[in-house]
This record gives structure tokens, C-alpha cells and sequence, in this order.
């Protein structure tokens, strides 16, 4: 059966529902062993480096920066420009059945969801004194407050467009790297 288009989502591995959120939790199974995804994560990974030490043409960058600790990792994109859509990206491997299963969530900055917050703060504001200043005639509600209401939508919009693409790459690099399938429903594995 063919999916309809408007449950088609650019973001989301099938795997996953639907959500108007940004941010993505992932499960796949790979057939490598957990020591193997450890030492394939860290090929691809250098130490996290504070924000202007790093030369934006630097030859020795590897794709990621961060952590392996463990059985968990906590990994972020490496680009040559500020991005704030990037996701930060956690995860952890779980062996089960000759198997690995791994999850990864991939989430929002602080500061970007700082940003959104005080966004819709603004939005829910102008909206409030839409709705009173037609309730009650004494209250004016000024024009100026109106843009904070309609870009509201189109700011999380396009917040959420970002996410998805900024996230889809990292997606489809690991589920590369980790050689890694989501689930299916007839093949599902028990953490062991």
C-alpha cells in the first residue's frame, strides 16, 4: 500500500511517527558488533573544540566532534560556519541477539530553543491582546504587535524545515557508518 502524501515527512525515517517537533529519536539494528560501532565512531569523531578555535579550512577536521564514553555518545556536526540548527546528537549502543541495536536523538541547541521560546512568547503576546482589545472596547490593540503574531507560525516553520535538513544528513552518515536497518516489525530484537 502507498503511503499518502501528507503523511510522507521529509524528517522522519519511516520508523518514526510524525511529530511537529524538532527533534528526531532513532532506532536501528546493525549486524556489527558494539566494539566495532565504538571503534567506527571514533574514526569519524575529534574532541570537542571550543567556538573560534577551530580554522574554518582546517585539513585535519573530521565530520563530528565529541565524545564516546562507553556505550554512549554525545556527538555534534562539524561545519565551517555557525549553524544553529545543527542537531546535538546523543546516543548509545545495546547488544541483543548477536546484534546491535542502536538509538540515537538528535535535539535542538539550548540557545536555539531559547530563541523559539521567546519567539512564540511574543507570538502568544500579540495574539492575548488581539483577542482582548476585541473583547474589551476600552483596550487598544496596536498594530505594531501584529507581525510578532503571523510570523509566529512561519518562524516555527521554518525552524522545523532546518532541523529536518540539517538533521537528515547526520541520519543518513550514521545509519552509513553503523551499517545499521530500523526494525521491522517481524524481525524486532529483545535488549539482552
Amino acid at each position: 500500500m502507498m503511503t499518502p502524501p501528507w503523511q510522507r515527512h521529509f524528517c522522519r525515517p519511516r520508523d518514526t511517527p510524525v511529530a511537529f517537533v524538532p527533534f528526531l529519536n532513532i532506532t536501528w539494528i546493525s549486524p556489527l558488533d558494539e566494539t566495532v560501532l565504538r571503534s567506527r565512531l571514533l574514526e569519524v569523531i575529534e574532541p570537542a573544540v571550543k567556538p573560534g578555535e577551530r580554522w574554518i579550512f582546517d585539513g585535519r577536521a573530521r565530520p563530528y566532534e565529541g565524545a564516546v564514553t562507553g556505550s554512549r555518545f554525545t556527538v555534534s556536526r562539524v561545519t565551517g560556519y555557525r549553524n544553529w540548527f545543527l542537531p546535538c546528537i546523543s546516543g548509545s549502543f545495546e547488544p541483543a541477539d548477536g546484534k546491535t541495536i542502536i538509538k540515537i536523538k538528535m535535539r535542538l541547541p539550548a540557545a536555539t530553543k531559547l530563541v523559539a521560546f521567546l519567539w512564540l512568547i511574543a507570538g502568544v503576546f500579540a495574539l492575548v491582546s488581539f483577542v482582548l482589545s476585541r473583547m474589551v472596547p476600552a483596550l487598544r490593540f496596536y498594530p505594531a504587535f501584529a507581525p510578532a503574531f503571523f510570523f509566529t507560525p512561519a518562524g516555527y516553520a521554518v525552524m522545523t524545515f532546518l532541523f529536518c535538513r540539517e538533521s537528515a544528513a547526520s541520519r543518513h552518515f550514521f545509519a552509513e557508518l553503523f551499517a545499521a536497518a530500523p526494525p521491522s516489525p517481524s524481525s524486532r530484537v529483545s535488549p539482552g
